[in-house]
């Protein structure tokens, strides 16, 4: 596998035109919890123990406040981040970090999630989930692969069909753009608008 140095670029306020990504903490409409730290004892759904959005980012917030897992009394796999919203919805989990692409979509074909879930916190920006193929592929089919990704806004029908999907364009990435150092800068750019 090989990285072919592109990535989408999602319709979303926050990620100012880059190549990133947030994580979108939901509880029910209802729930009295405003913050992170109010769901101390309580539940949480997460998608995948090898998702970024849905559970390394939790982990993550738990370190940085000197906690573990034992910081909830119960965890639970849902197995995918619409599984994690459809467990907060029906209660059987207090919270869960959803990826804001997912998010963003499941309310656009779901309007009556408005007035069933809330956003307490956002976390990121994170980078993308790149394009990747198989590193045995000819360069110059890799090259033409790059080309038409890139140009993909530039057909109307390819645009529209990526409009359906919440993707704007396709823009060349590199290693920095999965950097750390990179990551935190963007972070404060976007803080700061």
């Amino acid at each position: 596998m090989q990285l072919l140095g592109v990535a989408p670029v999602f319709e979303d306020d926050r990620n100012a035109g880059s190549p990133v990504y947030f994580c979108d903490v939901v509880v029910r409409r209802n729930s009295p919890v405003q913050s992170f730290s109010e769901l101390e004892g309580g539940s949480w759904a997460y998608n995948d123990a090898a998702s970024l959005s849905g559970y390394y980012c939790l982990l993550n917030k738990l370190a940085e406040s000197g906690k573990d897992e034992g910081f909830f009394d119960r965890m639970v796999c849902s197995g995918s981040h619409l599984n994690s919203i459809d467990a907060v919805v029906r209660g059987e989990a207090d919270a869960a970090a959803i990826d804001s692409n997912v998010f963003r979509m499941r309310l656009l074909k779901t309007p009556a999630l408005h007035k069933e879930l809330r956003v307490i916190e956002t976390w990121g920006p994170f980078p993308i989930q790149p394009v990747a193929v198989r590193s045995t592929l000819p360069p110059e089919l890799k090259n033409r692969l790059r080309a038409a990704f890139l140009t993909t806004q530039q057909d109307p029908l390819t645009r529209h069909t990526l409009e359906e999907f919440g993707l704007t364009r396709f823009v060349a990435v590199g290693p920095a753009d999965y950097s750390l150092s990179t990551h935190k800068h963007l972070a404060e750019l976007l803080t700061t608008r």
